[in-house]
């Protein structure tokens, strides 16, 4: 039935099967529109879980890496104490004695050094690359200072005639915890 005018009309049954299949064209729209509605927000609650999941995953790995980085850090203690108070010789003196810088590198009395030079060169690695946290690391694992300083000819020669990127990353790692201490000092003068 349509209204015209404040009359009721009748509609031939052509004009209503017309109507009749708007309507529930109509409706197919809604329902379709409904399902993909559904169907979208079900997929985004699904990302949304995945990428909790990824997150849970990722502090877990960084966890268990950072635990591996103090269970070693715990296990060289004597070695760096050692190395922190013993005089290490100069590059030049080295390759006198070792002839090369390959020879230097293999240098038995520089054994304990390059074990904990890898050791600090890992975990620079892994602070560059955020796979660790550097606050947990600064916190947790100290840093051969004194080490750092009388080695640096080594590193320094050692780059010059043998690896340009030589403990790059223990580098890294030693601006990082001096950055991070001048910024304590700066703080605890306020």
């Amino acid at each position: 039935m349509r209204y015209a005018g404040g009359t009721i009309l009748e509609l031939d049954p052509l004009s209503r099967v017309v109507s009749y299949s708007q309507i529930a064209a109509n409706i197919a729209q809604v329902i379709v529109l409904v399902a993909v509605s559904a169907t979208l927000f079900a997929a985004k609650r699904q990302a949304n879980a995945a990428s909790e999941s990824l997150k849970l995953l990722a502090a877990s790995n960084q966890f268990q890496a950072f635990k591996a980085i103090v269970e070693e850090s715990r296990s060289l203690k004597s070695i760096r104490d050692e190395l922190e108070q013993a005089h290490l010789p100069t590059y030049k003196e080295l390759l006198k004695k070792h002839r090369s810088a390959h020879g230097v590198k293999a240098a038995p009395e520089l054994a304990n050094l390059f074990r904990l030079g890898g050791f600090y060169e890992e975990v620079g690695v892994l602070v560059r690359y955020d796979f660790v946290d550097f606050t947990l690391v600064f916190d947790m694992v100290p840093f051969p200072d004194r080490l750092w300083e009388s080695a640096r000819s080594i590193l320094h020669g050692l780059r010059a005639d043998w690896a340009p990127d030589f403990w790059a990353n223990w580098e890294y790692l030693f601006m990082r915890y001096q950055d991070r201490r001048q910024a304590n000092q700066s703080v605890e003068r306020i």
